[in-house]
């Protein structure tokens, strides 16, 4: 749609970072990235679907807008049955949430910065506490993990249940300051490997270079490219 892949010419983040954007189409660019251009030039149909307006956060609006156009796109497109995805930052726990009911069908994932555990995060990062209640209509405080755990509808990363999971990638920094890494890609990375999954952990930032939320060196098209042809 024109809300999600295209830009004004005028537009700051096009202005500050023309490097992230391919193409015209009159007054407007084209929104894309090295990882999405390796992936189409690779042979892959590169899709994404709209959130339904909310906070995201892997509540229930986001997760079933990924299952129903992964249904969408089975039931209109001469597509393979079995879907690859990509999240990031709190998409990763969309992504998350949404393999959870459509398991199998997804063969390889990719999490990029991401936040996997909506407990660890409402602990850790204050800022983000508000914003994950308002995600969950949640109106009151909470005190209680077990109570938050329930009321999120995610358990932490010592009950969540990852039989069904697919191979997964993450691709993390320790200078993010905005998704803690011990608290979410590295507890992830445990337990899918307690559980026998196969599963690789890059931090981007071992060079000593920072590399915040959402740097594009999480975007290794290279690796994604790599990661999905052989899982």
């Amino acid at each position: 749609t024109n809300i999600t892949m295209y830009l004004p010419l005028d537009d700051p983040d096009y202005i500050e970072n023309p490097e992230l954007y391919y193409g015209t189409n009159d007054s407007s660019l084209w929104y894309s990235n090295p990882t999405i251009e390796a992936l189409l030039k690779e042979g892959y149909i590169v899709c994404g679907c709209q959130n339904y307006g909310d906070n995201l956060y892997g509540n229930n609006n986001c997760r079933n807008a990924c299952v129903e156009f992964y249904y969408h796109m089975v039931t209109n497109y001469n597509v393979s049955e079995k879907c690859n995805m990509i999240g990031a930052s709190n998409g990763a726990q969309t992504s998350i949430n949404a393999c959870n009911i459509l398991k199998d069908k997804v063969k390889a994932m990719v999490l990029q910065y991401p936040l996997t555990n909506l407990v660890n995060q409402y602990y850790d990062n204050i800022e983000h506490q508000n914003m994950i209640k308002q995600a969950y209509e949640i109106n009151d405080e909470i005190y209680d993990k077990d109570e938050l755990c329930k009321r999120l509808g995610n358990h932490d990363v010592n009950n969540m249940n990852v039989e069904n999971f697919p191979s997964v990638l993450l691709l993390y920094s320790t200078t993010d300051t905005v998704v803690n890494y011990k608290v979410n890609a590295l507890c992830f990375y445990k337990l899918l490997k307690d559980n026998n999954k196969l599963v690789e952990a890059i931090q981007i930032d071992e060079n000593g270079e920072v590399k915040e939320h959402g740097d594009i060196a999480h975007f290794n098209p290279k690796k994604c490219v790599e990661w999905f042809n052989n899982h």
